[in-house]
């Protein structure tokens, strides 16, 4: 007897099979569902990965008077004053750039664009650009060639495949001819295409040809160690080091301090969470109501079978046990689908997120052992 007790609950299982399939996949989905709290965190881990793939700036000075042309007798600041920064205390590497804001003429239509000046594009110690197809574009050629930054295809904003063309407009109003060379991102700048602008990397002498200026007017600085002391420290040391080699200078924006914990974007991803929370709510309220309601059928469907049990000399342990090992294995096969599924939704929705919100590449990673509260 105690035999055929134990093996009753995989009997009434089978025997049900489809109110059992639906049991399993109740469950399964309400452990995915919870799984959706984990999207944040998963994408927060991941863009952190992402930034130090990339060397992402914590500093970002935004000097004018660095970036003459229209008051030639100004003086850019020199190769060795720019060195003089990296060689300041907890500094890890400086990146000077020539931002260009124009337009770019793409086929019959005309896009705002951010054009990217670096001195040097394969070797920088800061915000590195990872080509994803093609390569970087070089100066000295008999064209003018630029990188187009992966997410402005993304955004359809710009198809930006290797060889592709379009036209630039230059500081005097002039239209000139430019070739892609591939596609590339860096986080720095992939914000700007959420923005409404093309962003295109090129050599700094692009910039300077076509604004006919020279300098720079943005210093990106990394630092060792990403503490707020620690930040404040090296941007104090950044701030005495320009005012003595560039007393004069101005600045065309604010400075912005990166917190360690923060990336670009981080603010529409955040946005985004409320509706996580409200789906995988949802989600685990409607799970728990059809549980009970399965549960509670297949207690109601076995009156008879209890009876029989009862009248047989089984105890109300017994039953008991019976009733629940049921709904034990029913749990375990839940949980079992429900964290697979779960880790797959949750890294397919992590990705999805960055790429349609920010246009992003993410380096995605979620740990198995990671409470979904974290």
């Amino acid at each position: 007897m105690v035999s055929a007790l134990g093996r009753k609950p995989w009997r009434d299982l089978m025997r049900h099979k489809v109110r059992t399939s639906l049991a399993v996949l109740t469950i399964a989905a309400t452990v995915a569902g919870v799984w959706l709290l984990a999207i944040p965190t998963g994408i927060g881990e991941s863009m952190r990965t992402r930034a130090e793939i990339d060397r992402l700036d914590d500093i970002l000075i935004k000097p004018m008077s660095l970036w003459h042309g229209a008051r030639p007798e100004e003086a850019a600041i020199s190769v060795e004053e720019l060195d003089g920064l990296r060689h300041l205390p907890g500094v890890e590497g400086v990146l000077a750039s020539a931002v260009y804001w124009t337009d770019v003429r793409i086929g019959d239509r005309t896009e705002r664009a951010l054009i990217v000046g670096l001195a040097d594009l394969a070797q920088a110690s800061v915000n590195r650009i990872s080509v994803r197809e093609g390569a970087l574009p070089a100066w000295g050629g008999e064209e003018l060639l630029v990188l187009s930054e992966t997410a402005n295809a993304r955004n359809g904003r710009f198809d930006g495949s290797a060889g592709a063309a379009m036209e630039i407009r230059a500081g005097d109003g002039v239209f000139y001819p430019a070739t892609v060379t591939g596609r590339g991102s860096t986080l720095r700048w992939t914000e700007n295409v959420g923005h409404g602008q093309v962003v295109l990397y090129a050599p700094i002498e692009f910039v300077h040809l076509f604004t006919a200026t020279e300098g720079f007017n943005a210093i990106q600085i990394r630092s060792r160690e990403r503490t707020p002391e620690a930040l404040d420290d090296v941007l104090a040391s950044a701030r005495a080091h320009l005012a003595a080699v560039a007393p004069d200078a101005e600045y065309w924006g604010v400075t912005e301090v990166r917190d360690p914990d923060t990336w670009p974007g981080k603010e529409n991803i955040d946005r985004f969470v409320p509706m996580l929370y409200v789906l995988a709510a949802v989600a685990l309220a409607s799970a728990m109501v059809l549980v009970a309601t399965t549960m509670t059928t297949l207690v109601r469907e076995q009156r008879r079978d209890i009876g029989i049990m009862k009248a047989l000399g089984a105890g109300r342990r017994v039953v008991a046990r019976s009733l629940l090992t049921s709904a034990v294995l029913i749990g375990v096969a839940g949980t079992v689908i429900g964290v697979g599924a779960g880790l797959l939704t949750s890294r397919a929705l992590g990705e999805y997120t960055t790429v349609q919100l920010l246009g992003i590449d993410s380096v995605w990673a979620v740990d198995p052992a990671m409470p979904w509260w974290c």
